[in-house]
């Protein structure tokens, strides 16, 4: 399963594609509002919280 999950992720050295997501208080957020500011490390845990 592990090779599987590399095949289908972003290379090292690739930037992420442009994506939104809800944060916890139901607000949007996209990675493009972080990526303007400053360098941005993406980190997804799987369930929840």
């Amino acid at each position: 399963m592990a090779q599987q999950t590399a095949e289908r992720g972003v290379p090292v050295g690739q930037a992420a594609p442009t994506f939104r997501l809800e944060a916890a208080d139901g607000s949007a957020v996209a990675l493009e509002e972080f990526r303007a500011k400053q360098p941005v490390v993406l980190v997804f845990y799987r369930g929840w919280w």
